[in-house]
């Protein structure tokens, strides 16, 4: 009896091990990053990209050259070179936990607002597309915010006639209970 509860125990120890190996081989590839960039866009309504996404088991994800667009737009209306998240980590997830952002450090982010010919800013694009994302999921989400830095920022702000105004820098930090 002794025997085969260990032999029981050896094997999910083996199978747990297997898990993990190949959830942290998926990890390594470009699928996470692939992920991400996808339900970002998709939620947002706003084209997001990233130069590369490092996640770990333990619940640290990393991307760099974040981009976001705005349709029809060719330049980034949101650029930040790094964002470093911390999360629930992946076996939590796969066990059904659900995820959480528990603290999000963005690095040199730049905001480039601008006003068209028609003198329509792309920031009213933006709140559009919130709107309609809100909108579109019908129910009310219980939002948990998570510790934010924003370190080294910039806005920069374009008006229709070319004339440029910088905001710099912004730092900014604030925790999810005030």
């Amino acid at each position: 009896m002794c025997r085969r509860i260990f032999r029981i125990l050896i094997i999910l120890v083996v199978l747990l091990a297997v898990a993990l190996t190949a959830v942290q081989v998926v990890l390594q590839t470009d699928l996470p990053r692939r992920w991400v960039m996808g339900a970002i866009s998709q939620e947002l309504g706003a084209k997001a990209t990233a130069g590369s996404l490092q996640a770990t088991l333990w619940g640290k994800t990393t991307i760099k050259d974040f981009t976001l667009n705005l349709p029809l737009e060719e330049v980034g209306f949101l650029r930040i070179p790094q964002v470093s998240l911390s999360h629930t980590a992946i076996p939590l997830l796969l066990l059904g936990r659900s995820l959480t952002c528990h603290s999000a450090k963005i690095v040199n982010p730049t905001l480039n607002t601008r006003e068209d010919d028609n003198g329509r800013w792309n920031v009213e694009q933006i709140a559009s597309c919130l709107r309609q994302v809100t909108a579109n999921t019908g129910k009310q989400r219980k939002v948990n915010l998570p510790e934010l830095d924003i370190v080294n920022g910039a806005s920069i702000v374009t008006n229709r006639t070319g004339d440029v105004k910088s905001i710099r820098p912004v730092y900014f930090h604030g925790g999810p209970h005030g």
